[in-house]
């Protein structure tokens, strides 16, 4: 005879969900005819909705990335941002990285 145990599966189940709002100022350096990198820097306010409670606040925002002209009026663009407010009462970093098509007209 052989005697199995089952040990029970405890889950936990969590959530969050965040936005936020930012202004910021962008600058460009060409390196060639088409590439660029970039740099920002601005502020932010975070809302932070969570299982174990909400948070907001204010703080710094930075980015790096680079863009590649396509043309005159078309750029392939890629960018890292990090968002630091103070919200919990700490100081949580959030990081966002995006890829996009910048179309100027």
């Amino acid at each position: 005879m052989i005697a199995r145990t089952l040990k029970p599966l405890l889950v936990a189940l969590a959530f969050a969900d965040g936005r936020a709002e930012y202004v910021d100022a962008v600058g460009t350096l060409p390196l060639t005819e088409n590439f660029s990198l970039l740099g920002s820097v601005g502020m932010n306010h975070v809302n932070y909705d969570t299982s174990n409670g909400d948070g907001n606040g204010n703080g710094l925002k930075l980015g790096v990335g680079a863009q590649y002209a396509l043309s005159n009026n078309v750029a392939l663009r890629a960018q890292a941002d990090r968002y630091h407010a103070d919200a919990f009462g700490e100081k949580p970093d959030v990081d966002q990285f995006t890829v996009g098509v910048k179309v100027g007209f």
